[in-house]
């Protein structure tokens, strides 16, 4: 015959799980408080970047212009510098906003039709594409999905982007395609580029700040793939990237076909 189960067992058992769902509480609270102190860090941080540098900028064009016959070679070149570094921080600054953003801001979940975003990508890149001689294809048909329209053109953008930004000037052609895979949408961009043959480990070029050998002097945040992650998974989807075996490199995004309308 069973033993029946003792009383003050059972009672010790629910107190233990009473007191383990408080502590879960607790720590649910204060990672919510931590997550909260860490944007607010953020944006003041963007916030208190961008003012001096924009100051910074338009002092040293100021003097670039008006004192230009007084400035030696040296000297207009240390101007140009200023410029160049104070343009890399309010696109640093720039990049942090759309990041948390991208992590924050409500979706706004739609019926759209992708190839309408690829044309805005297109034309936006139009000048770019034609003076490095870049061949751009796309399918003829891509069935109209469920996303949130900002986020996914912010993904192409940031695909194509990379793809122009550190191809370097072998790539001559960037091709976009797009699948269906059981329950979810997948869009790719492959190039023809340098790759990322000298990056050590491709696994972790999603994560923040990432950047390749290849990037060194490439104006840059190393935020727009961290960024396109973030889009994915607020989609029920994921991102990867497949390396060529000469040359090259292919970025992929998925995009839940379950996503219901806002």
């Amino acid at each position: 015959m069973a033993k029946a189960p003792d009383y003050k067992d059972l009672k010790q058992a629910v107190k233990d799980l009473k007191e383990e769902a408080s502590l879960l509480r607790l720590t649910e609270k204060a990672l919510e408080e931590s997550s909260k102190k860490i944007k607010f860090f953020a944006y003041s941080v963007s916030h208190d970047l961008k003012n001096p540098a924009v100051g910074l900028y338009g002092l040293t064009k100021r003097l670039h212009k008006d004192y230009a016959d007084v400035l030696d070679e040296k000297g207009k070149n240390y101007c140009e510098q200023i410029l160049k570094a104070a343009e890399q921080i309010l696109a640093l600054v720039g990049q942090i906003n759309v990041f948390i953003s991208t992590k924050e801001a409500p979706l706004t979940i739609e019926k759209l039709k992708p190839k309408e975003l690829l044309q805005m990508v297109k034309e936006e890149y139009s000048v770019q594409l034609s003076l490095r001689g870049i061949k751009w294809s796309e399918p003829k048909n891509i069935p109209e999905i469920k996303a949130d329209r900002l986020s996914l053109l912010r993904a192409f953008r940031n695909i194509i982007d990379n793809a122009m930004k550190y191809g370097g000037e072998t790539l001559s052609e960037i091709i976009f395609k797009y699948r269906e895979s059981g329950a979810f949408h997948i869009f790719s961009v492959k190039d023809n580029g340098i790759g990322l043959k000298d990056h050590p480990s491709h696994t972790d070029i999603f994560a923040p700040f990432i950047r390749s050998k290849s990037s060194k002097g490439i104006q840059g945040s190393g935020l727009g793939l961290t960024i396109l992650r973030e889009i994915a998974e607020r989609h029920g989807g994921d991102v990867w990237l497949e390396l060529a075996r000469e040359r090259g490199i292919t970025f992929f995004i998925s995009i839940s076909k379950t996503l219901e309308l806002s």
